[in-house]
């Protein structure tokens, strides 16, 4: 009885948490980052939007320098509601852009100006609105020139490993 009641909680925390963190660390929604301005003279401008149709943004990766003030641009071109969000990370302030106006979403630009730390990495850019991550918006976040091994991982490999923990505890109880 004691076996079956582990087996299951093991079954459903497998399929159940996983999906509870991917929801939370990917649909941070609108309000959840600063909007905020990080620096005043941007040396460097770099332009992302979506892509004309589908849940895709215009670019697969943004390069951007380190240690330097860079303006961010986010135009949203089609008429549903779309942001770009990079996390903090490695030193990096995290930031949203929203791609509305209100109700308005068809032809929006707003920037921030983001300071960049003193480090190589990569990261990732992605869309919060529910869905459009999972949906395939997302992309590269490249500081400095890093090597191809400094990725730094979100929450992605806490779900993994929690479903490795999981799986084991099903085999664990299953030979007992």
């Amino acid at each position: 009885m004691k076996r079956t009641f582990y087996l299951y909680l093991a079954l459903v925390l497998l399929l159940v948490a996983p999906a509870t963190l991917v929801q939370t660390s990917a649909q941070l929604g609108p309000g959840s980052h600063p909007e905020t301005d990080q620096c005043t003279t941007p040396t460097t401008t770099v332009v992302v939007g979506t892509a004309t149709s589908g849940l895709k943004f215009n670019v697969s990766e943004v390069k951007v320098p380190k240690n330097a003030c860079v303006k961010i641009t986010f135009q949203n071109v089609q008429s549903v509601n779309h942001d770009f969000v990079v996390d903090a990370v490695n030193g990096l302030t995290g930031f949203q852009i929203p791609g509305n106006n209100g109700s308005k979403y068809l032809g929006v630009t707003n920037s921030i100006n983001i300071k960049t730390p003193d480090k190589d990495f990569k990261t990732e850019f992605y869309c919060s609105i529910i869905g459009h991550r999972a949906g395939g918006m997302y992309g590269t976040f490249i500081v400095g020139n890093p090597s191809s091994g400094s990725f730094v991982p979100g929450f992605e490999i806490l779900t993994t490993l929690f479903a490795i923990s999981a799986i084991g505890t099903l085999v664990y109880f299953k030979r007992k």
